[in-house]
């Protein structure tokens, strides 16, 4: 096979370990989680005036997103099954949504996780 190439003609020394997460890894790890639980609580409870505002959090951290892009980002976005378009963004002084990302590259499709897509799932329920 292709990609067994470089293994047998010896181009390519493949070695395995196990790395050790640092204790600030794991710090985060928790508080990922702990924001998770929390953001999921506070949208089930509807302890935010805006409905949707602890999604936005779990969203951008699945996604990568900008603030002012999934500020402007819509359920029309959603143009192939796992991606979401990424065109537009929010301007922060103006609260004007824009038709276009802060740069060129902006302009893309992001891959829709299995998390991000169960957040758009309670968005839209």
């Amino acid at each position: 096979m292709e990609e067994d190439y470089g293994r047998e003609e010896s181009f390519i020394k493949f070695c395995s370990r196990s790395v050790q997460k640092s204790t600030a890894e794991k710090d985060l790890d928790k508080e990922v989680k702990a924001m998770t639980e929390m953001a999921w609580k506070d949208f089930h409870n509807k302890a935010s005036r805006y409905g949707l505002a602890p999604l936005t959090l779990l969203f951008q951290l699945q996604t990568g997103l900008r603030i002012g892009e999934v500020c402007a980002v819509s359920f029309d976005d959603i143009e192939t099954p796992g991606h979401i378009h990424i065109q537009r963004m929010v301007r922060r002084d103006t609260n004007e949504v824009i038709e276009h990302t802060k740069t060129e590259c902006g302009d893309r499709y992001v891959i829709l996780t299995a998390k991000a897509s169960q957040i758009i799932e309670a968005a839209l329920a």
